[in-house]
């Protein structure tokens, strides 16, 4: 018989996919992103960036729901348990954006935490959304 993992356990496994998926994008960002973005730049590139992005982060949200069998009940506490370590190592991210991110440009160090503030927000909203008590009037 296969033992279910409790609430608390599946919650850290989630801040530990979390930390290694934000290393993982740390590095992806640092090696693709063209590092050349100055105020007054076409947005096309960051657009691109936030829709593809947002659109994998909310697969690999609900594909975590899958793997880890998270109830529609725990979902919310799931995505704030895989946001909330991401947010914490963005501040350093952030802080140190021109020594982490060597070829940026003069805005670089604003887009990068426009499209992970925008794309967490709207994760958040989608989670809310679908696990939504259904009304039976």
């Amino acid at each position: 018989m296969v033992q279910k993992r409790s609430y608390h356990q599946n919650l850290f496994v989630v801040m530990i996919i979390s930390v290694v998926l934000w290393i993982a994008f740390i590095v992806f960002f640092s090696n693709f992103w063209p590092g050349s973005y100055e105020p007054g730049d076409p947005m096309g590139l960051f657009w691109a960036w936030f829709v593809i992005g947002t659109i994998l982060f909310a697969g690999v949200t609900y594909l975590i729901f899958h793997l880890l069998n998270i109830p529609k009940s725990g979902q919310p506490a799931a995505v704030i348990a895989f946001l909330a370590p991401a947010f914490v190592l963005d501040l350093f991210a952030t802080m140190f954006f021109e020594t982490w991110f060597l070829n940026a440009g003069s805005a670089d160090d604003r887009v990068y935490p426009a499209m992970i503030l925008g794309g967490s927000g709207f994760l958040l909203l989608m989670v809310l959304v679908t696990s939504a008590p259904k009304n039976k009037s």
